[in-house]
């Protein structure tokens, strides 16, 4: 499951996923511009209960911060280059999912 830099493709997330694998390779797909911002959840995941599983799975105890590369690859699926919003994976939970309904993904 992931990106495939060899082929250039993506393998969709069935289940049984960590995060940090999701955000691996969603940011390899990102900056090989193969992510489409108004339909990526349909890319990445085989449906979108495992969109909501992932936002899930993300740490919540706010020791934990996004690393700049996934940052990046995050601000350029939504749009939002507000670094307010790209701190903890708490604060990029909320602005994925506020752009996953404001595009009618899920």
């Amino acid at each position: 499951m992931g990106f495939d830099k060899t082929s250039n493709s993506f393998t969709k997330f069935k289940s049984g996923f960590e995060h940090y694998e999701v955000l691996d390779a969603l940011t390899a797909a990102v900056e090989a511009g193969i992510i489409d911002s108004e339909n990526w959840i349909a890319a990445v995941f085989e449906d979108t209960s495992l969109f909501e599983e992932f936002l899930d799975s993300l740490p919540t105890d706010g020791i934990y911060r996004l690393h700049d590369r996934w940052c990046l690859a995050l601000q350029e699926i939504t749009g939002d280059v507000d670094d307010e919003y790209w701190v903890g994976f708490h604060e990029a939970a909320d602005t994925l999912r506020n752009h996953a309904e404001d595009t009618s993904q899920i």
